[in-house]
């Protein structure tokens, strides 16, 4: 075989579809591993030094969102794979839960603030779950939302819980001069989650003009930043 300072189409064919078997890369990446080698065949080192994954090329299996596993040995690809795409959702099933445990329509979530979705679905009776959307509903009740959501209020811990995820969300950013050095660079996909963190450091950054909650059919991300202990609201009109 060729050295890698000088492979031909023939070589880097069967050193990547080595790999693939071996399970060292995934198989929809072969024909980026190919163009690799082609421009720069002294990327064929490491390939060879990839560790293999049984089952790489199996089946994906469902990963939580902020789950991150150690990048070391990890192909291009199987690193990829385990980034978090996007920001979590203030319930597993997104903005809304799938169902509430009182039996209460999701759709009535939509009437109060991000802040006492979490409450009004976890509600355990009809009665209790009734009661907290009427607290929290209308002009008032956002105020109210916004009092309870800060240290000692009753919302407080549910705006705590999807701060954290949001901060872990964003640990992966710290793995980028590891990502840089595995990859040669980082992929179009970590480009954009690099954007994305960004943009929401520079949103809770920002000082802005206080201002109406994010409308109920968007992301709350973007909504709220710790300031001293406390949360400031921002425009979400």
């Amino acid at each position: 075989m060729s050295t890698s300072s000088n492979l031909s189409a023939a070589d880097i064919a069967e050193r990547v579809r080595a790999a693939v078997k071996d399970g060292r890369i995934k198989a929809d990446e072969s024909d980026s591993w190919t163009d690799l080698l082609s421009e720069n065949p002294n990327h064929a080192d490491l390939l060879e030094q990839l560790a293999a994954v049984p089952g790489l090329n199996d089946e994906p299996t469902n990963l939580s969102a902020v789950s991150v596993p150690s990048y070391t040995n990890m192909s291009a690809g199987d690193y990829r794979q385990h980034l978090p795409a996007s920001a979590p959702k203030l319930f597993d099933a997104g903005d809304l839960p799938l169902t509430t445990a009182s039996g209460l329509d999701v759709d009535l979530l939509r009437q109060v603030p991000w802040q006492a979705r979490p409450a009004v679905a976890r509600a355990k009776t009809y009665a209790e779950a009734h009661e907290l959307v009427t607290k929290y509903s209308g002009e008032l009740g956002q105020i109210q939302a916004d009092f309870d959501a800060v240290s000692g209020g009753d919302l407080f811990g549910d705006v705590m819980d999807y701060e954290n995820r949001i901060e872990e969300w964003g640990t992966w950013e710290a793995t980028d001069a590891e990502a840089r050095q595995l990859t040669g660079g980082p992929s179009d996909l970590m480009k954009k989650q690099m954007a994305q963190f960004a943009e929401v450091n520079k949103s809770r950054k920002n000082q802005g003009n206080p201002g109406d909650f994010f409308p109920y059919d968007t992301d709350p991300l973007n909504v709220f930043s710790k300031r001293h202990g406390n949360y400031q609201r921002f425009g979400g009109k």
